[in-house]
């Protein structure tokens, strides 16, 4: 809805740009993927680019905050200022206790990124492995609430097997017929392709793993907003040479800082998003005595969604 993307930009604007391209984005192009029934091969190549990027901002995250939190405890030391406004030292706390909840968070979700990473090493290739992944960040259905998946090759009997109770082995190993039951764990269940599924981003999930960035961002916001009041104390005072200088750099800091995040991920295609150039040949004899004319079509695939110009 427009009020919940709207209040999904204003809680991200801090890090709106990392947000995007680091947890959104990957994770809604994995989805499109296992709408589009793409191979086991792409989604799985997809989740694992995602999860490296992820465990590359986990380690960003706990270095960044680790010196933050220094910064902010080395701000406790200096002289308070006589006319201080309380939102100083308050924002300060705010930012510590945020830094170091940021860095225990961060550090739990590299290391269960880092278990994944090794147990999908070892079952590369296993259906079970692969769905038990995509449930980090999605819920895949079948329309119907009845028995949704059919197990045939030796992929889906492997996984039934790990299923079974020992009763049902034995009764199948003897040729007996095994009972079709709906799956009490959707993850053991295949889905033929000519069944309807429906994809849904698990957005608790996107929230959770995108967590420690956003109180990184929050933290940052409250350590400047501390340095902020107490420096410009003196705007109320008689020396205020020192606070219009820091407000200055401040501009200018965060002028840059908007302007080059936003370039920098302009022409960078970090999700590896498919272009297709299809050159057609359109005659207008009717129109133009024969003559011929190169049209180029550009089409970008960018999350189901279509964008196509025409140049003559």
């Amino acid at each position: 809805s427009f009020i919940g993307l709207s209040l999904s930009n204003l809680i991200t604007l801090p890090y709106y740009r990392f947000y995007r391209e680091n947890t959104l984005f990957p994770v809604l192009t994995i989805a499109q993927c296992v709408r589009d029934r793409q191979s086991p091969e792409i989604i799985s190549a997809k989740i694992s680019n995602w999860r490296e990027r992820k465990l590359s901002e986990y380690q960003f995250i706990t270095v960044a905050s680790t010196l933050l939190s220094a910064a902010v405890i080395g701000c406790f030391s200096w002289a308070p200022r006589d006319t201080e406004h309380w939102l100083g030292p308050g924002s300060w706390y705010a930012s510590l206790v945020l830094s170091m909840t940021s860095v225990l968070l961060a550090s739990s979700q590299a290391f269960i990124f880092s278990a994944i990473k090794g147990t999908s090493s070892e079952s590369r290739g296993d259906r079970l492995s692969l769905s038990r992944e995509l449930e980090m960040i999605l819920r895949v259905r079948g329309v119907h609430d009845d028995y949704e998946g059919i197990w045939n090759g030796s992929d889906e009997r492997r996984v039934v097997d790990e299923s079974l109770s020992l009763g049902d082995r034995d009764n199948l190993n003897k040729g007996g017929k095994l009972r079709m039951m709906k799956p009490t764990d959707r993850r053991t269940a295949t889905i033929e392709e000519s069944d309807e599924i429906t994809v849904e981003v698990r957005w608790n999930m996107i929230f959770t793993w995108q967590a420690p960035m956003m109180l990184m961002a929050y933290s940052i916001t409250a350590f400047i907003i501390g340095l902020t009041v107490y420096i410009t104390t003196p705007l109320y005072d008689g020396g205020r040479q020192a606070a219009i200088v820091y407000l200055v750099a401040c501009g200018l800091a965060g002028l840059v800082f908007v302007w080059c995040s936003f370039w920098a991920y302009k022409f960078v295609d970090l999700q590896g998003r498919d272009e297709v150039e299809i050159t057609a040949k359109i005659s207008k004899s009717e129109k133009k005595r024969g003559q011929g004319q190169d049209v180029m079509i550009h089409r970008r695939v960018w999350f189901g969604r279509d964008r196509e110009g025409e140049e003559a």
